[in-house]
């Protein structure tokens, strides 16, 4: 529950939806109860399986390859600012997702979840858009 309450929120953009939570760390506190009941409930949990070594190992790579490049970018501000902040989160998110998706009806409350984060965070985007085109402020 703790890990969809985080998808929900961090994917949905539910901040933005209801005025007033943007200013809480709604996703943070979600990661948080997540993590401290995962660490929790560790050696409950079943091991991973033998398929999910090479997906582990490239995505250990990819991070380090993230790392190792990350003084070589085209904007090494935005480049530090991810590996601070976004990397650790995005790590934690996808330990959790594999250590707890261990069974198919735990796999479709996630699909499920991120299908309502979709659809949040698409009535975000209506909600704030006023005609005209769309623009980024970074890449």
């Amino acid at each position: 529950m703790a890990y969809s309450a985080f998808l929900l929120i961090a994917v949905g953009r539910v901040g933005e939806l209801v005025p007033g939570l943007g200013s809480l760390p709604l996703a943070k506190i979600a990661m948080g109860i997540g993590l401290t009941l995962l660490i929790v409930k560790w050696k409950r949990l079943p091991e991973l399986s033998a398929i999910t070594a090479p997906f582990s190992r490239t995505a250990l790579a990819m991070v380090a390859l993230a790392v190792l490049t990350a003084p070589f970018s085209i904007w090494p501000g935005e480049s530090v600012h991810f590996l601070t902040l976004q990397l650790p989160v995005i790590a934690a998110a996808v330990i959790m997702c594999c250590k707890i998706s261990y069974t198919w009806d735990i796999l479709r409350g996630i699909m499920r979840t991120l299908v309502v984060a979709a659809v949040a965070m698409a009535l975000a985007a209506l909600w704030s858009f006023h005609g005209g085109r769309a623009d980024s402020t970074s890449s």
